[in-house]
């Protein structure tokens, strides 16, 4: 039983996994079947989640978190001149995992990783995918803003784009849908902070000259 991947969007995912060993089954990118076409690839930590659609993609494994160590995932980003192709990632059900290089018809390893399944079970992500949201006024962790513009950059490299963007639209408290310009296949969810939810320009800001002398005494 195997699963093949597109190696660049399972890595644009994998950078939302967890690091907190306590939460070891949130440590990999949980691939599971589409009902239609290709699989899903997701990873969250608790606070933002990445969800990506390979429409290419295989799977006979039914479900599995896989963790690639730094030096696996960085082979995934293509590094030898003259590739013309993505790379992709093989995995098998007895726990092993190879990136592949090459021509769809010719492919070759160039770097595998035993061990790399993680035994565990996923959570049902789906509860926090919100509908998107005309308006709101959600607080957001800037360091996880930071990550999604990142990714946004990267999605746009893969797709020869000079120009990468991405939104995030919520409601109040609620998690935020996280859009990337032209790319329909993969899109984030990231989870709001605590904060006022009132939506008020500074009263400052139309303050007459006397209003503002007096502030300032």
């Amino acid at each position: 039983m195997t699963a093949t991947v597109n190696a660049d969007l399972f890595r644009i995912v994998a950078g939302f996994v967890s690091t907190e060993e306590t939460r070891y089954y949130l440590k990999g990118v949980f691939i599971h079947a589409h009902p239609v076409a290709g699989v899903y690839m997701v990873a969250t930590d608790g606070h933002r989640l990445m969800i990506a659609h390979d429409e290419t993609g295989t799977t006979t494994l039914d479900g599995v978190i896989v963790a690639l160590d730094k030096a696996t995932l960085a082979a995934t980003k293509c590094a030898a001149r003259g590739e013309n192709h993505p790379r992709s990632l093989e995995i098998h059900g007895h726990g092993e995992v190879r990136v592949l290089a090459g021509d769809p018809d010719e492919r070759r390893p160039v770097a595998i990783q035993h061990r790399a399944i993680v035994d565990g079970t996923f959570p049902d992500y789906r509860r926090v995918i919100p509908t998107p949201a005309d308006a709101g006024a959600p607080w957001f962790n800037p360091a996880y803003l930071q990550d999604f513009a990142k990714a946004a950059q990267e999605i746009g490299k893969l797709r020869g784009q000079k120009d990468a963007a991405f939104r995030v639209t919520g409601a109040s408290d609620m998690p935020a849908l996280v859009q990337f310009l032209n790319a329909s296949h993969i899109f984030g969810v990231l989870m709001p902070i605590r904060g006022p939810q009132d939506v008020t320009l500074p009263s400052w800001l139309d303050a007459q000259p006397e209003q503002a002398l007096m502030a300032a005494e």
